[in-house]
């Protein structure tokens, strides 16, 4: 997957505007870069908990944010077509906490024909379906 950041410090969906606040945002490289999926499963794993998944993203370099999220979504096209049904993806990079003081992160999911940005409570699992996104070397 091929993606092009520009410098847009602002988030498509600013999700302050409901109430949120946001606990930590990684910074944003600006350019063009090569997407690839990391799994972050161990082999006798089926699901983990989301601070886990955390912590292995950054040891995988795959702690991308809802700013790269919000770029893929506006360029769906540019996610291969075997990912839809099969993962959804993973931005660890921005953590918001909702009203209830649950911490989220965003993730893209394939629904009716399209992808969507979700945000997941962190303090439930992630299943094998789960996949961190991260930049080529």
């Amino acid at each position: 997957m091929r993606i092009s950041i520009t410098a847009n410090s602002t988030f498509q969906r600013d999700m302050r505007k409901e109430g949120w606040k946001l606990k930590s945002d990684v910074d944003v490289q600006i350019g063009e870069f090569n997407l690839e999926l990391v799994e972050f499963f161990k082999d006798e794993e089926n699901y983990i908990k989301g601070t886990e998944m955390e912590k292995r993203a950054k040891k995988l370099n795959a702690n991308l944010s809802q700013r790269h999220a919000e770029v893929l979504l506006a360029n769906q096209d540019k996610i291969p077509v075997e990912f839809r049904e099969k993962y959804f993806l993973v931005f660890t990079g921005t953590v918001w906490v909702d009203g209830l003081g649950h911490r989220r992160v965003p993730y893209l999911h394939w629904h009716g024909g399209q992808w969507y940005l979700y945000f997941r409570w962190l303090d439930y699992g992630f299943s094998r379906r789960g996949r961190l996104v991260r930049i080529c070397k």
